[in-house]
């Protein structure tokens, strides 16, 4: 790493095979440590996306951890690195796990405001207000935040809407 020659992208390519291997074994600790290099590389290869990719990875790796102060520190600055550089999409889908995490701890205020700010700016919902699949995780999240508040009726639209994305979203 100290040539001039370095292939930083390929290091951190390297990295990042290797956190999901990691992953897969749930070797959460050695998983944090590998996208840490790997977001470094990748930084230094100018690859400023997966950079910010892999440290909201390292906050995937402290929720499962149980560590959730260091999740929100990891999670909120991944949010604002996207937005300083222009990821705005891809932060408002790193802002989904903090709704979790928020709504877990009782700081309903704080996800609801969340969720609003997703739900006007994220561009993918459909014409009848549907996720594509890799995104329904945030029905689960709105749910959790209803049952929360007791509006249970909403919550279970929700939790519905997450496996029925056909679903209007008036009908609430």
């Amino acid at each position: 790493t100290t040539a001039a020659a370095c292939d930083y992208a390929t290091l951190s390519a390297v990295y990042s095979q290797m956190a999901s291997i990691y992953d897969t074994h749930q070797l959460f600790s050695e998983e944090r440590n590998c996208l840490r290099l790997s977001s470094r590389y990748a930084w230094q290869a100018g690859d400023t996306l997966y950079s910010i990719i892999d440290l909201r990875r390292i906050g995937g790796c402290y929720i499962i951890t149980g560590q959730l102060d260091s999740a929100e520190i990891c999670l909120l600055n991944a949010q604002e690195l996207y937005h300083r550089y222009g990821y705005v999409q891809e932060g408002l889908v790193a802002t989904t796990p903090l709704m979790q995490l928020y709504v877990d701890d009782g700081r309903l205020t704080e996800a609801k405001l969340l969720m609003e700010k997703f739900e006007a700016e994220f561009k993918k919902f459909g014409p009848n207000h549907e996720l594509p699949p890799n995104q329904r995780i945030y029905y689960r999240y709105k749910g959790r935040y209803y049952e929360k508040t007791g509006q249970l009726d909403s919550a279970e639209y929700y939790y519905r809407k997450m496996y029925s994305p056909e679903m209007n979203h008036t009908a609430q």
